[in-house]
């Protein structure tokens, strides 16, 4: 194990084939940061995969690791992983997870980390924060297990996120349990965390915030109806918007009306599934409002660009390379 001092917080990083790279990067810097402010090693880490070898992220980079069966005591553990990761069988990294786990190391997960962390049986009567795109997909697995409505949920043996950038806020949460709020202040506001807020008394930044809260609301409702979709008319019901106002609103607030966004939704979450490979194209079809595979067929080919039968023959041929960008090519150091 490569860490140099005890007393320093231990942090283990697992990185699962096409995780989120930046969620990665994030909690590297947020530990660095708090280093420097602390004047010495506050926290100390490591990445972790289940082989030892260099793991591919979703941007095509890759970040050097250490195998899990080498890894032997950690005060934290987080996976860091992207898209379905249920169906991979890592059995090394479930195995250090539940033994790192019986002896007090706290476990967390990032993005869609949840999945091993329930794969490792590590969620039985806990609540987990998951990416929004695989939600259903988790419920549908796991539905004795609760999903944080919130994007972040730390309890006192488990901490989740449900995106790479809130991984600052397990960091920063840790910070401030182990080493005092000065530090974690000094972290949030080197990261300028506190400038994303709105101010507090600007009366029209608080109407606009008010506003898209209300748009928040309703979109929510899109994503918990994605299968029986509603008419305008009924959203607009529902949200105290005219119809008029709900196209308005949806027009100022993401440049398409409603509907069209509604669509977009249905069709993300149709190509979340196709990803999954474990569901036919006509059952994605239903499972997303299309009552008409054609419907869907076509709908889906003009979001994506080609047909929802040619995406998953691509897809099965070519796995997650297809959506990696490719290495760039090294320039001749003497070009002719």
């Amino acid at each position: 194990m490569p860490f140099d001092s005890s007393s320093s917080i231990r942090v283990g990083l697992v990185l699962v084939e096409m995780y989120p790279f930046y969620g990665a990067i994030l909690s590297v810097e947020s530990m660095r940061l708090a280093n420097k402010y602390g004047d010495r090693k506050v926290f100390d880490w490591v990445f972790i995969s289940e082989d030892g070898d260099a793991v591919v992220a979703s941007n095509g980079m890759s970040l050097a690791t250490v195998a899990a069966t080498s890894v032997e005591k950690l005060d934290y553990v987080f996976v860091v992983a992207g898209y379905d990761q249920s169906r991979r069988p890592l059995p090394h990294i479930k195995a250090l997870l539940r033994r790192l786990s019986c002896h007090g190391t706290v476990v967390g997960a990032v993005d869609s980390g949840a999945f091993l962390l329930a794969e490792a049986g590590l969620l039985k009567g806990k609540t987990a924060a998951v990416h929004f795109e695989s939600v259903q997909a988790f419920q549908n697995m796991y539905p004795r297990i609760s999903v944080s409505e919130a994007p972040v949920s730390i309890s006192s043996r488990i901490m989740t996120c449900a995106s790479g950038t809130l991984v600052v806020r397990l960091i920063l949460f840790v910070a401030r349990e182990r080493v005092g709020e000065l530090i974690a202040g000094k972290v949030e506001a080197d990261l300028h965390l506190l400038a994303l807020a709105p101010p507090r008394d600007d009366t029209a930044n608080q109407f606009r915030l008010r506003a898209r809260l209300r748009l928040k609301e309703i979109v929510a409702l899109m994503q918990n109806t994605l299968e029986t979709p509603m008419s305008l008319r009924d959203l607009a019901e529902r949200s105290g918007y005219s119809v008029r106002q709900l196209t308005r609103a949806f027009n100022d607030r993401f440049s398409i009306p409603p509907m069209k966004y509604y669509q977009r939704l249905r069709l993300e979450r149709a190509r979340q599934l196709l990803y999954q490979g474990e569901h036919q194209i006509s059952q994605v079809s239903l499972c997303c409002g299309f009552t008409a595979l054609s419907v869907f067929s076509r709908a889906y080919k003009m979001e994506f660009g080609q047909a929802p039968s040619r995406f998953v023959a691509t897809f099965r041929r070519e796995g997650f390379s297809r959506i990696i960008p490719p290495a760039p090519q090294r320039m001749p150091l003497n070009p002719k």
